[in-house]
């Protein structure tokens, strides 16, 4: 079966499941720290498949993941995937849990990159300049990367304004090179 598949099967179940228990909200904040979690320590990932690791083991390394004091709903829902051999789906199942419940929930997300942090005016002021566009509440966040060299890159939800110097610098550096090829 495909990933994509049993993740968001297992996402759609829980938030139904967290729902009826009214602790969606709870879960949620859950599944964004166990998603951190296996972004931040990719052995993570290898450790949930281990056979070494009994599913109790597993268990205690997810709760801890995931914020240590998790709910209810999040202790059956791991207690059930570990049941079902599932476990190396969770990094997937909270990636999908997020995505349902922003989409549950009608929340857009905001992200702005930029070389030198930004004022909190600006982004106050950028965020309700969003909202104000936007259908539902906007889950904004700001970045720093200097990697960027200047200029900024504004994400909202599938659309991207990329206004940074490095990305101006490499397409004129593709365009060069493509016409010297031309010439070769």
């Amino acid at each position: 079966m495909n990933t994509g598949i049993i993740s968001n099967r297992y996402a759609k179940a829980l938030y139904a499941y967290a729902l009826e228990e009214h602790s969606e909200d709870k879960v949620y904040s859950e599944m964004q720290i166990l998603n951190r979690s296996f972004m931040e320590v990719r052995r993570l990932r290898f450790v949930m498949v281990s056979p070494v690791l009994s599913a109790k083991d597993k268990a205690s390394l997810i709760y801890t993941a995931a914020g240590g004091d998790v709910s209810d709903p999040f202790k059956r829902f791991v207690r059930l995937v570990l049941k079902e051999n599932r476990e190396s789906f969770f990094h997937f199942m909270a990636n999908s849990y997020i995505e349902v419940y922003r989409q549950e929930k009608n929340i857009n997300i905001g992200r702005l990159i930029t070389v030198l942090p930004v004022d909190d005016l600006v982004l106050k002021r950028l965020k309700k300049f969003i909202s104000d566009r936007a259908v539902g509440s906007v889950d904004f966040q700001s970045k720093v990367d200097p990697s960027l060299i200047g200029g900024f890159i504004l994400d909202i939800d599938t659309y991207r304004i990329d206004a940074s110097i490095s990305t101006q610098l490499n397409t004129i550096r593709r365009e060069y090179e493509r016409k010297n090829m031309k010439l070769v």
